[in-house]
């Protein structure tokens, strides 16, 4: 889905700031993102390039597969736009993006903020949940997600949704029948800005990085995050309380012991 004209000169006002140099651009569709000072961008998607054109018609740009860019030189920056709420493992994704950038390099992300339509009924995933689909692997955990994300859609689209035809009994089915897809693709998490935050620092921590924050906001519709990675990166405080989390919840299963 291309964003609104508002969407693009927002992006556009926060990237043209910070942003420049030889970079890549993760699952841009149908909006390539267009930066004053950037030199050069490969785009990267996991889709194919047929996939994307049948979809969405002829590309302005080829699709590198991610096997090939993680080869490629570390550049200055990565964007991804409305990318990272559609990964089951949002923690483990972020790591895999970090191996795009050089030390000093920078990233700048968007993602529908809790207030936006397609996700302002949907319960904030805490920093907990995101870390335990981490540490876990918590696959099947993250596919209950595919519920709350359709019927959030559902409610926000109304009529023009793809399961109006639907009975009740017939929409609870074509969830459940969804829910088994090999490839899913849905808003696995509803960020809060807090949290997307932690999430983005505890993938640098786990890769021994550092991180500074250049920018951050939340809208009435998206979260914009832009930061900057180094390598002299310290165990984030919540990370502590999670850890203990953990050691309280060993003691429990030990029965105390």
């Amino acid at each position: 889905m291309k964003p609104s004209r508002r969407e693009t000169k927002k992006r556009k006002s926060i990237g043209d700031k910070y942003i420049s140099g030889r970079g890549f651009e993760i699952g841009a569709g149908e909006a390539p993102a267009e930066y004053d000072g950037i030199e050069h961008v490969t785009y990267i998607d996991k889709r194919s390039q047929l996939w994307l054109e049948e979809k969405m018609g002829k590309l302005p740009y080829q699709v590198t597969p991610w096997g090939t860019a993680l080869q490629m030189d570390r550049g200055d920056f990565f964007i991804a736009h409305h990318v990272i709420e559609h990964q089951p493992d949002p923690v483990g994704e972020f790591g895999k993006w970090l191996g795009l950038l050089r030390d000093g390099g920078r990233f700048f992300i968007s993602l529908p903020s809790p207030n936006n339509v397609c996700e302002k009924d949907r319960l904030p995933t805490p920093i907990e949940h995101i870390l335990d689909d981490y540490v876990f692997n918590q696959e099947y955990e993250s596919r209950q997600h595919a519920a709350s994300s359709s019927s959030q859609r559902f409610v926000s689209d109304g009529d023009r949704s793809r399961y109006a035809q639907y009975s009740g009994r017939e929409f609870a089915a074509k969830l459940l029948e969804e829910m088994k897809q090999e490839d899913l693709d849905c808003h696995f998490h509803t960020f809060s800005l807090e949290v997307i935050m932690q999430t983005i620092e505890v993938a640098c921590y786990f890769l021994d990085l550092g991180i500074t924050w250049l920018y951050t906001e939340e809208s009435e519709t998206a979260l914009y995050l832009v930061g900057e990675v180094n390598s002299s990166g310290c165990k984030p405080d919540f990370l502590w309380d999670y850890e203990q989390r953990l050691e309280v919840g060993m003691l429990v299963i030990r029965g105390g012991k």
